[in-house]
């Protein structure tokens, strides 16, 4: 039998639930009920006796540019499925960004995410440095700390379609070679 207390307790839950879930479209929505249900082992039926199957997360559904949509620091990393290291590093920063409204970050900052997100060890610092100084995803914020750039936070928008992903940097490229060619004309 339910006591008082443990239904007022269920219906403050509830209550914290729906305002939550107000907040977002039908297909997060789905995702965020189903993900919940999944972690918390407890089944979930729409029709009785059917439970419902655990859906993947598709970026183009549930995130909106520039967020991380509600996603941890394991899931997020996850959906984006980076491929390399430097693309990795472009994923935490944009998750420290994003999710943890972290404007600018040291090595050591990602290093933590990384661990947090039980992702596999490599070279940081390195990571870092190549991120900021060989694809441009990163660049420096003063004091020896990052910041992602518009092509780190495009790329990783993009990301898993590393077709998308290329066609970003082609496109970054061509820029950053038409702002070198204007300064050496002026």
């Amino acid at each position: 039998m339910v006591t008082k207390s443990e239904f007022r307790d269920d219906v403050t839950a509830l209550g914290t639930v729906l305002d939550a879930l107000s907040q977002l479209e039908a297909p997060a929505q789905q995702w965020v009920l189903r993900t919940a249900a999944t972690r918390l082992q407890v089944p979930v039926t729409l029709v009785p006796g059917q439970p419902v199957p655990p859906i993947t997360p598709t970026p183009d559904v549930l995130l909106a540019a520039g967020t991380v949509g509600g996603l941890g620091p394991k899931d997020f990393p996850r959906l984006k499925a980076p491929k390399s290291d430097v693309d990795r590093v472009a994923c935490l920063a944009f998750y420290l960004t994003f999710g943890r409204q972290t404007a600018s970050y040291a090595a050591r900052d990602v290093t933590a995410i990384n661990t947090e997100a039980a992702g596999p060890k490599i070279n940081m610092s390195r990571a870092v440095d190549n991120a900021a100084n060989q694809s441009g995803y990163l660049t420096s914020a003063g004091k020896g700390k990052k910041q992602l750039t518009t092509l780190g936070e495009d790329v990783v928008n993009a990301l898993p379609d590393y077709q998308k992903v290329k066609e970003i940097i082609a496109t970054g490229r061509r820029k950053a070679r038409k702002k070198k060619g204007k300064k050496k004309a002026a």
